[in-house]
């Protein structure tokens, strides 16, 4: 009995190679812009340019031959500025001593300094200014080599998108050991061109926005035991913030009023806007922040590993809005999504405040510790998540190919 259906599996398998052979194959995967994202971002990012890392070694050297001690009782704004300027041709590094130093000027670091502090004992205190400390280059003329360590910073901006340290147009910049105390809105801002971050041990308490934030081109990025608590947005929101033509990506301020009053949250994405890429966050903290504990839109390659989103009132993690090849591995996810401290505005804007609320206050619509929507190829692996308010994990369409 086995003989002749094996002949006709012979048969059919015959007739159906004559008729592909004939005809047009299609593609399985389905037809999403999504999929034009990654295709053009490929081909952008992942032929890197070589790194010359002899050169850098040689700047290494250089900036090590001038070292500038500011003592305690010269410890100034004047002084301060006046050490930066000193070596913007040559770059070195300024040794800043114990106590706390009351800026009314953003500080602007220039190619080459390393700015050092004691740790935990070096204050710096802005006051009345958007930016504390900014780090920015150009288009055509990068910083190269800043670092910045064992700082902490103290920002009273006037502006509601502000941030305590700002830096753009930047390579290898290193902050190492930065603690940022109750920023107006953003502890540490990374947007448009920034590229070979590293983040060591630094954290955000208290922002009035988000602790950190990534915006476009922010490419092969390593935050590393670093932690965002007590926000009154997300720990951290890594976006592609597209913007009309009529904003220049500086004007955080248009930007903020841009997403606020005229696309929501979110913009809808197109093949080509810059978004961060291949960003790394291992070993880190996000607890307690009034929204989610990791915001994604629109993101690239993103792996968190070994991490704890805990307590946030929404979401623990969400993937979102066009991002791709994303992974969450070996990390602790639990007590997200209470939605108690949404504000009804926010409830509306989410379709549930018509939903109601529940006798503590909070939304009768509660939220998981992951959300995936909108995305593709994300992994979710070896991780305990536990105790959310709404579900462990949630997907919505649509969502492609996700393990």
């Amino acid at each position: 009995m086995l003989r002749p259906i094996i002949l006709k599996h012979r048969i059919t398998s015959k007739l159906l190679s004559s008729k592909l052979s004939t005809s047009k194959l299609v593609l399985a995967q389905p037809e999403w812009a999504l999929f034009q994202r990654m295709e053009y971002a490929n081909k952008l990012y992942n032929h890197p340019t070589p790194i010359n890392y002899t050169n850098q070694q040689k700047q290494f050297e250089k900036r090590r031959q001038t070292i500038i001690a500011i003592a305690d009782n010269d410890f100034t704004e004047n002084t301060l500025v006046s050490a930066i300027k000193s070596l913007r041709n040559s770059g070195g590094e300024i040794h800043l001593p114990a106590g706390a130093l009351v800026l009314e000027n953003t500080l602007k670091i220039t190619q080459g300094i390393s700015l050092k502090g004691i740790n935990g004992r070096t204050e710096l205190v802005f006051k009345d200014c958007d930016y504390g400390i900014s780090i920015q280059g150009t288009a055509g003329n990068k910083l190269d080599q800043v670092e910045i360590h064992d700082i902490r910073l103290y920002h009273q901006g006037d502006n509601r998108f502000c941030a305590a340290l700002f830096a753009s147009h930047t390579q290898a910049l290193h902050l190492e050991n930065i603690v940022i105390i109750s920023p107006r809105a953003v502890g540490i801002l990374l947007a448009d061109q920034v590229y070979q971050t590293k983040l060591i041990n630094c954290r955000v308490q208290h922002a009035g926005l988000v602790g950190f934030m990534f915006i476009r081109d922010v490419i092969e990025t390593l935050m590393t035991n670093c932690s965002a608590e007590y926000c009154q947005q997300s720990g951290i929101f890594l976006t592609d913030l597209k913007l009309p033509d009529d904003i220049d990506p500086l004007d955080f301020s248009a930007q903020l009023d841009y997403t606020n009053h005229t696309i929501g949250n979110f913009a809808p994405f197109a093949a080509d806007d810059p978004s961060p890429y291949r960003t790394d966050i291992i070993d880190c903290v996000f607890s307690h922040n009034r929204k989610m504990g990791i915001t994604t839109d629109g993101v690239a390659y993103l792996k968190v590993i070994n991490c704890v989103m805990a307590h946030n009132d929404c979401e623990g993690i969400t993937i979102d809005n066009g991002a791709w090849g994303c992974s969450i591995q070996n990390c602790h996810i639990f007590s997200n999504g209470w939605r108690g401290l949404q504000h009804v505005a926010e409830l509306g804007a989410d379709y549930v405040s018509e939903m109601g609320l529940m006798e503590d206050g909070s939304s009768k619509a509660k939220l998981p510790g992951v959300s995936l929507d909108n995305a593709a190829y994300t992994r979710v692996e070896n991780n305990h998540i536990e105790c959310n308010w709404g579900d462990g994990i949630k997907w919505l369409y649509p969502d492609f190919a996700t393990t």
